[in-house]
C-alpha cells in the first residue's frame, strides 16, 4: 500500500485498486488484468469499506466493466459427488463443480456455504448486485449461510472436500451434511479470508472447528518449513494423518469429555511456545471464541506481536450457534 496526495493505492498479485477523496467523496479505481483478478479486487474494497463506514451506510456503484453484469463471478452452484468419516466426529463432502480455479488463487481457505434447510429447501442463489457484491433476489427464500474450510481443491477435476464437525445436536450446517446425498445441490461464496504469511516457522493451534485449515495449512507449507501445532481433540480416535512437513511437530490433546480448553490447557501450551528470535515466524490460532480472545491478548499485550505476524480467529461461540463453522 503507498499514500501520495489524499490517494491510497494497493497493489496485489492480481491487481490493483486505488482511493481518492474528491470534494468530499470517496472514489474506488480497480483494475486487473482479467474477469477473476477483477472481480476479487473491488470484492476486496467493496467489503472493507462497507465493513469500516457501516454506520455511514455507503452506496457503492461501479461504472466499467463487468458493471450490469448480474452473473455473480465469487459464487458457484456445487453438487454432492461423495462423503466419508475422517473420525467417528468429523464428516468430510466431496462437491462437484464448474470453474473452481479461483478458490485456489488469492490464498484465502476459507468459502461462504450457503445451504438449503426444510424451511426453505429452493432457495434463491445470490447475483452480483451494483457494488459488485452479492445480492439477493428474494430475502425470503435467501439460503443460510455458514463459513468452512476448503479442506482440499482439485480445480482441474472439478472438486473440493469440506469437513465439517459432528455434534450430537446438529445446527444447520452440520444437519446438512448428515443427510446430504449425492447430486444434493449447496451454494459456495468465495475465497475469504486473509492468506497466510509466509514464514520458516510457525506455531498453530486449533480445536476440531480449526483442524480443516491447520491440515490445508500444513498441506501447503515449503519441505523445510519448521514449528509446532497442537490440535485439541475429543479422544485419539479423532486424531488424523496430517500431511506436513518433516520438520513440523504435531501435539495432540485430548478433551475426554472435558470443557474445551480448561481440560486440555490449549491455550496455556500455545502461549508458553517459545518464538525464535528472528523476524520469519508466524502464529495461527482457531478455535472457540473466548480460547481465541486469551490467545490473541497474548500475542498482542505480552509478545507484542501484531497482524503482521499474528492471525487469531473464534470459529465458534460456547451454547451459541452462527455464522463461522461449529
Amino acid at each position: 500500500m503507498s499514500r501520495a496526495d489524499g490517494r491510497a493505492e494497493f497493489r496485489y498479485p492480481f491487481g490493483r485498486a486505488a482511493l481518492h477523496f474528491p470534494e468530499g467523496r470517496l472514489v474506488m479505481t480497480a483494475e486487473a488484468p482479467d474477469k477473476t483478478g477483477l472481480a476479487r479486487v473491488k470484492d476486496l474494497v467493496a467489503v472493507a469499506v462497507q465493513l469500516y463506514a457501516k454506520t455511514e451506510n455507503p452506496r457503492i456503484v461501479w461504472t466499467g466493466d463487468l458493471a450490469g453484469e448480474t452473473r455473480l463471478e465469487q459464487f458457484r452452484l456445487m453438487r454432492v459427488t461423495g462423503k466419508d468419516f475422517v473420525t467417528p466426529r468429523m464428516l468430510r463432502i466431496r462437491l462437484g463443480g464448474d470453474d473452481l480455479a479461483r478458490f485456489g488463487l488469492f490464498g484465502g481457505m476459507h468459502i461462504r456455504m450457503l445451504f438449503p434447510t426444510p424451511e426453505n429447501p429452493d432457495p434463491v442463489w445470490p447475483v452480483m448486485g451494483p457494488n459488485g457484491l452479492p445480492a439477493w433476489p428474494s430475502e425470503t427464500q435467501r439460503p443460510v449461510s455458514r463459513a468452512y474450510t476448503v479442506r482440499r481443491l482439485d480445480a482441474e477435476a472439478g472438486w473440493m472436500e469440506v469437513d465439517f464437525v459432528m455434534h450430537q445436536d446438529h445446527g444447520v450446517a452440520s444437519s446438512w451434511a448428515a443427510h446430504a446425498a449425492e447430486g444434493d445441490a449447496v451454494g459456495v461464496l468465495g475465497p475469504v479470508g486473509r492468506p497466510l504469511k509466509t514464514a520458516q516457522w510457525y506455531v498453530l493451534g486449533a480445536d476440531e472447528t480449526g483442524l480443516p485449515a491447520v491440515g490445508r495449512l500444513l498441506a501447503s507449507m515449503a519441505a523445510d518449513t519448521r514449528g509446532v501445532a497442537y490440535i485439541e481433540v475429543e479422544d485419539a480416535a479423532e486424531e488424523q494423518e496430517l500431511d506436513r512437513p518433516e520438520g513440523f511437530d504435531i501435539r495432540w490433546l485430548h478433551r475426554k469429555g472435558g470443557v474445551t480448553d480448561l481440560s486440555t490447557g490449549l491455550s496455556e501450551l500455545v502461549c508458553g511456545e517459545a518464538w525464535p528470535g528472528h523476524e520469519q515466524a508466524f502464529g495461527w490460532f482457531a478455535a472457540e471464541a473466548s480460547v481465541a480472545k486469551r490467545v490473541r491478548a497474548h500475542w498482542r499485550e505480552v509478545r507484542g506481536l501484531g497482524r503482521d505476524r499474528t492471525l487469531v480467529a473464534g470459529y465458534w461461540q460456547r451454547d451459541s450457534t452462527g455464522f463461522m463453522a461449529g
